[in-house]
């Protein structure tokens, strides 16, 4: 008989639409910080040609974002629509946007060193789950706390990757989770006593009537070096033990 699998391979990419304004400025300031590289393409005589750019702001007030400057002096026109598209860590994030109209958008204009357009209305993001993750429903004491404004949360840990996890909570706590913010810190217990501290972002949340659960996916916002080591060297221990009985019956 056949060992069960404790590694899920990778899986197809889910797709998730973000239109919360606060919870956008939190993708973006995410791509800032850690300067993530942005692709966009430019139609331009029938020609389409690809760049690399970087975010470098976001205004929620003003509702515009601000790109390096090669992004206006590439050929785009003033009402024409751009696709922005990053992936770093799993995690990708696409949006839609257009040149800032020139009369609001003349000191930009001035300027070489950035490029002011409108702040997305919506975001597109997609874990494509790239990274091997620990299946953790069978594993004892695979359990998380969540901290925040409202009372924690304690759960269990149904999957866990270097870059994030899926949380199951008792009930349906969704307004809960809502209410902690949009960061969420976390306590991950796992087994062999190792506990990892981690500053989440919630992507998708989901009510499971069967289950009487809440389902959590989140993304590894802050994770100290450590922390990701101990979860890596999970995967690899793992790893090892599935390919030690790959070929047992």
């Amino acid at each position: 008989m056949a060992t069960q699998r404790p590694i899920q391979m990778p899986a197809q990419s889910e797709l998730q639409e973000i239109e919360d304004s606060a919870k956008l400025m939190l993708l973006l300031q995410m791509a800032i910080t850690q300067r993530w590289n942005f692709d966009y393409s430019i139609l331009t005589n029938s020609r389409l040609s690809t760049h690399t750019t970087r975010l470098l702001g976001a205004d929620l007030d003003a509702r515009t974002i601000t790109v390096g400057s090669e992004v206006k002096y590439s050929g785009l026109q003033p009402e024409q629509i751009v696709n922005f598209r990053t992936q770093h860590g799993g995690l990708s994030l696409e949006f839609s946007t257009q040149l800032v109209p020139s009369g609001s958008n003349a000191l930009s204009s001035r300027l070489f060193s950035e490029c002011k357009m409108v702040f997305p209305q919506t975001v597109m993001t997609s874990q494509l789950r790239n990274a091997l993750r620990i299946d953790c429903s069978r594993i004892d004491r695979a359990e998380v706390t969540l901290f925040g404004s409202e009372p924690r949360q304690d759960g269990v840990i149904v999957n866990l990757s270097s870059t994030g996890c899926k949380i199951q909570l008792k009930g349906d706590v969704r307004e809960q989770i809502k209410s902690m913010g949009k960061l969420i810190d976390c306590q991950l217990q796992l087994p062999d006593e190792e506990s990892i501290d981690a500053r989440v972002i919630v992507l998708h949340s989901s009510f499971e009537k069967v289950l009487d659960a809440t389902l959590l996916r989140c993304y590894f916002l802050e994770i100290h070096r450590d922390s990701k080591l101990k979860v890596e060297k999970l995967i690899a221990k793992a790893l090892r033990r599935q390919s030690q009985h790959t070929f047992h019956f």
